[in-house]
């Protein structure tokens, strides 16, 4: 009993990760895009 718990943390865990991961992929390259809109002319 003690190990399937341990194994359902561990793979919640997994998938905390991986959402977070693509979270900031996804922030990254919003800010990548932002920074090159502002380069294209859109003087500040």
């Amino acid at each position: 009993m003690q190990f399937h718990e341990f194994d359902k943390k561990a793979r919640d865990l997994a998938d905390a990760q991986r959402t977070i991961e693509e979270f900031l992929r996804q922030e990254r390259n919003e800010q990548e895009q932002n920074r090159k809109r502002k380069k294209n002319g859109d003087l500040e």
